[in-house]
């Protein structure tokens, strides 16, 4: 079974083209609807409109990138 998972690495299909990424739709949202409710957490007491979540994601990008991430980084979040 992991020699499958290695043989499927080494065959698959590579695409020609970067894989689209969420920013410039993310951008596109918060362009198009700013002050408008985009995530809500009842339990928490928290609402984000598009504005607030930009404003967070651009945050996060400082900081990863004070750490030593580049672009094109892949990274993974997990919560414990």
């Amino acid at each position: 079974m992991h020699q499958e998972a290695n043989l499927a690495e080494l065959h698959g299909v590579q695409p020609q083209e970067p894989l689209p990424t969420l920013w410039p739709h993310f951008v596109g949202l918060t362009h198009q609807f700013g002050k408008r409710q985009a995530a809500v957490s009842l339990h928490q007491g928290l609402s984000w409109s598009y504005s607030d979540m930009f404003d967070r994601v651009e945050e996060l990008s400082a900081r990863l990138v004070h750490l030593g991430l580049q672009k094109g980084a892949v990274i993974a979040v997990s919560r414990q």
